[in-house]
């Protein structure tokens, strides 16, 4: 049972770190959007798109945190070494998309088309 538990907060410490690099990404764009509204008008609607991306981004985090509180209640905090194991290796490597959150932004303000 601890081995499930552990794997179960291990998931859940890996979604919560991307959801936290979305987050500071889409944060990021947010600015970047921002910066550039006296250079095309149509960026404060891509900053209010990235400021609602972000917000939910850093609900799911809150989330996490949540489940994890009301799992360990149930199970005794039998396994959240896996909360904090999952956030580390690989969600790390999560940190590695916001330059391309940037890079996006980047693109986007300036008017190109991204798909």
């Amino acid at each position: 049972m601890g081995i499930l538990l552990g794997a179960l907060y291990w998931a859940t410490g890996f979604v919560m770190v991307m959801a936290a690099a979305s987050a500071v990404g889409f944060g990021l764009n947010m600015l970047i959007a921002l910066a550039k509204v006296g250079i095309r008008s149509q960026n404060i609607f891509l900053a209010g798109g990235y400021f609602v991306a972000g917000a939910l981004s850093a609900s799911v985090v809150w989330l996490g945190f949540f489940v994890a509180g009301w799992i360990g209640d149930k199970t005794d905090y039998a396994g959240q070494w896996g909360l904090i194991a999952g956030a580390i290796f690989p969600g790390i490597l999560a940190l590695g998309i916001i330059p391309h959150f940037i890079r996006i932004a980047i693109a986007q303000t300036s008017g190109m088309n991204i798909e």
